[in-house]
């Protein structure tokens, strides 16, 4: 299945939102690539197994913010 992962960031707050996906062992994606230090507004994520799976949302460098994650299903 095709999931989409959306994070906005409020424009009320300097911290710029990330979003992290793991599963048990491991991160799977993130809206943050550290080498370029750009954060991106969405992540597509082909899940081919099932099993638990864990949302983190945090802010670059730690700056105060309010940020909102949207899980979308795009398909099978």
């Amino acid at each position: 299945s095709h999931y989409r992962f959306t994070i906005c960031s409020s424009d009320q707050y300097r911290g710029e939102g990330i979003l992290q996906l793991y599963d048990t062992k491991r991160m799977l994606a993130s809206t943050y690539n550290p080498k370029t230090g750009k954060v991106y507004k969405s992540i597509d994520f082909y899940c081919t197994k099932s099993g638990p799976y864990t949302v983190y949302i945090s802010f670059k460098d730690g700056k105060e913010g309010m940020a909102v994650g949207i899980l979308s299903y795009v398909k099978k």
